[in-house]
């Protein structure tokens, strides 16, 4: 049996590392994911050397932690390395290559170079292409990523066009029902937002929430989100007493997952407030804002930020920045799953390729 013991900075060693690394993941305790590929990652550089494709995939996954902690910068530079052994290692085209470019576009977007983001995301795509076919599920996902940086930089009937692309694809390959499709059909509904359709973004909400119940479960924190988005929507076209009951649902979802006194509540309690003077109840209002009002008090008492942005401001910073939540899956809910097509948390992610983190509104 002395030849299974291979000592503490043997690769195989880092093999269960990057693995316990993404259970901790999983379970939200990204500090100890960090620190664990940390030393998965010096483990395949001392066996391997600096610049090995097993360096790079110690890189990638390292960088998914990174992420998942907010540190998007040092996320960028770990995946811009992997990129260039990637590319030493197979070759600008190959798809290894293609998948470093998704993860290092969707970055480039969360620090705000839409065009940098743009333009990896443009190689990606050809790549997939040529190397899955244009009708492909991965081509999907890409096509997903570059159709949100089109909206992004402004170019919304492109993004439109790539979306339903996108969702033609994923319909045909997973079926109508499945929660592969939210990306496209969540990024659909913010197209028509924009575009001032309330009606086709309601309908694409609304089958969103049924494929997130079916997947996530009906008290799933992103059903919770994409239920005030539907809410929103039915008060911009004037059904005030649908927008009411959803956000009552939604309200109860973010208790279970914060707590009943938790200024994200609060934030709801208001917006339901607003929603009883609409339909003429200001008994209900007023017992809304009350305690709403209490709950900030406790925060400001705490020296905890009171949030200053309305519900439907939250919600929109959300989309616009990576739609993360989308990105789950039934097992694992991942927010980066959209934009990476990668599961993190299965990734680990919805790598998503990334992880199990829950985005907060």
């Amino acid at each position: 049996m002395r030849g299974w013991h291979r000592g503490p900075n043997h690769h195989v060693v880092a093999t269960t590392l990057v693995n316990l690394g993404s259970v901790y993941g999983r379970l939200g305790e990204h500090e100890t994911q960090r620190d664990i590929l940390e030393r998965a990652l010096r483990i395949m550089e001392s066996e391997f050397g600096f610049n090995s494709h097993k360096v790079s995939a110690s890189l990638v996954n390292l960088s998914l932690a990174y992420g998942a902690l907010g540190d998007v910068k040092r996320q960028r530079d770990l995946l811009e390395r992997a990129l260039k052994i990637n590319e030493q290692e197979y070759g600008r085209d190959h798809r290894a290559v293609a998948n470093t470019l998704l993860n290092l576009g969707n970055v480039y977007g969360c620090l705000g170079d839409v065009k940098a983001k743009r333009d990896l995301l443009e190689r990606a795509l050809k790549i997939k292409q040529r190397e899955f076919g244009a009708e492909h599920a991965e081509v999907a996902k890409a096509l997903v990523s570059l159709g949100n940086a089109y909206g992004d930089l402004g170019n919304v009937d492109h993004q439109k066009e790539l979306l339903e692309k996108a969702l033609r694809i994923q319909e045909r390959h997973f079926g109508a029902d499945h929660w592969e499709l939210l990306s496209s059909l969540t990024g659909l509904s913010m197209v028509y937002d924009r575009m001032k359709d309330f009606h086709r973004k309601k309908e694409l909400l609304e089958k969103s929430v049924g494929i997130m119940e079916r997947s996530f479960g009906y008290t799933h924190y992103n059903v919770g989100v994409i239920l005030a988005a539907l809410a929103q929507t039915c008060g911009d076209l004037g059904e005030f007493q649908r927008k009411k009951t959803l956000l009552e649902r939604s309200v109860k979802i973010m208790e279970i997952k914060f707590g009943h006194q938790h200024r994200n509540v609060a934030v709801y309690l208001v917006e339901i407030a607003h929603t009883c003077e609409k339909l003429g109840d200001m008994d209900g209002r007023d017992s809304l804002l009350r305690r709403a009002g209490e709950i900030e008090e406790a925060d400001r008492l705490r020296n905890a930020p009171v949030p200053t942005l309305t519900l439907k401001d939250r919600l929109m910073g959300i989309w616009g920045k990576g739609r993360s939540w989308l990105l789950g899956c039934p097992t694992r809910s991942c927010p980066t799953r959209a934009a990476t097509g990668r599961c993190s948390r299965r990734r680990s992610p919805i790598s998503l390729g990334h992880d199990t983190n829950d985005v907060v509104v």
